[in-house]
């Protein structure tokens, strides 16, 4: 695996990881990785429109660029881009090309947790965040928080 660290748009900044085996070779944009996961010695770049690439790489070579274009790591081995998730229920994280990946039970827990988290700064969570008491002044008869159902 190669790591081009040369762009020219933004230099010292990883754009691409380019994935070269005995049948192909292939450029991939850091945007379009939806999870990237460690199995053996066997590297699995899942991408945003399904396509999925496998090579003899180590996940450690791309962590710190995984980490710092916004992937959260689900387990030491694994780590997926809360952007590609569709939903996520009953253990499974569904992703935007229909993918469907089981997660262990702990896993899952934390995971839950952090794309609740990441969808809490989408609307209509992100224009009242700081301004709960505002909005519960306002309009006296309605409450604000867990038991209201304005969270998940």
């Amino acid at each position: 695996m190669y790591i081009n660290e040369h762009d020219r748009s933004s230099p010292g900044r990883t754009e691409y990881i380019s994935i070269v085996t005995n049948n192909f070779c292939s450029r991939i944009h850091i945007g379009e990785i939806a999870m990237a996961e460690q199995d053996g010695r066997q590297l699995t770049i899942l991408l945003n429109d399904g396509c999925e690439y496998s090579c003899y790489a180590r996940l450690a070579d791309i962590r710190k660029i995984l980490e710092h274009n916004g992937m959260y790591k689900v387990m030491e081995s694994m780590y997926i881009s809360l952007d590609a998730v569709e939903k996520i229920e009953d253990g499974e994280v569904v992703f935007t090309s229909g993918v469907a990946l089981t997660i262990g039970r702990n896993n899952f827990i934390r995971l839950r947790q952090a794309y609740k988290k990441y969808l809490r700064t989408f609307p209509p969570y992100s224009p009242f965040m700081g301004m709960e008491n505002d909005i519960v002044a306002e309009f006296p008869g309605i409450g604000y928080g867990k038991e209201d159902g304005m969270y998940c």
